[in-house]
């Protein structure tokens, strides 16, 4: 049996097998390829950041280290109550995969009283991101969570704890307007040769910032195949 990585398609080193992608093969222990779960790493690390930028485009001030800042521009109405709800999935889903994982270390998790939303996201992260091996090694966690107004019990792996990191860190991105995540390709563009191709996380186009030319990942493959054919020809 096959094992590949869990993000599937969306795998950031996916193959092709039969004209369809599929994720990269792994050692079965892994669960994610080298490279997604990098990317689980930095969303991670970058959780409790994107946390205090929404703050502050919400016009509440930072809450996560630094001297509180006000913004004087409103966000529009309708953005702000899924910027809130963000915030709320952001600090919940990291508490309950934190809160699994510390059971796992034998850590004391639970704590009296209200503490801050930002610091709490905080606390998070960090016992995720120091202990990731373990997080991604998780299986059959039960949590409660609120969906569609109710309290459900829902079980995951680990693994799907990953996926939801990397989901609450492109969303974050996409209300902060930031750029999304660029993969550099290791090989020169079919048109100009320039080190210079580039494909969006999720996006199946891939652009070459020398020349501006797009491929559809057919083409590229297909263009690639014939810039090898004509340099061994060239070579010989």
């Amino acid at each position: 049996m096959e094992h590949r990585c869990y993000r599937g398609e969306f795998c950031a080193d996916h193959e092709k097998v039969d004209g369809r992608r599929v994720g990269k093969h792994i050692n079965p222990a892994s669960g994610l390829c080298d490279t997604c779960a990098r990317q689980v790493e930095r969303a991670i690390a970058e959780l409790p950041a994107d946390y205090a930028a929404l703050n502050l485009i919400l016009g509440k001030g930072s809450t996560v280290g630094g001297e509180p800042v006000r913004m004087t521009r409103e966000l529009p109405i309708p953005l702000r109550p899924h910027v809130e709800a963000l915030q709320r999935d952001m600090v919940t889903e990291t508490g309950l995969w934190a809160g699994s994982v510390a059971a796992v270390l034998n850590h004391e998790w639970r704590l009296a009283g209200r503490v801050r939303p930002g610091w709490y996201l905080d606390r998070s992260c960090k016992l995720l991101a120091g202990a990731q091996s373990v997080f991604l090694a998780l299986r059959d966690e039960k949590h409660v969570r609120w969906e569609y107004g109710r309290r459900v019990l829902v079980t995951r792996d680990g693994l799907d704890g990953a996926l939801e990191m990397l989901r609450l860190r492109h969303k974050a991105r996409l209300y902060l307007g930031q750029t999304r995540l660029v993969h550099k390709l290791p090989v020169p563009c079919p048109r100009c040769e320039a080190m210079a191709l580039e494909r969006e996380d999720g996006s199946e186009l891939i652009e070459c910032s020398e020349c501006a030319r797009r491929y559809t990942w057919s083409e590229y493959e297909t263009l690639c195949l014939a810039l090898v054919d004509r340099k061994t020809v060239t070579a010989v």
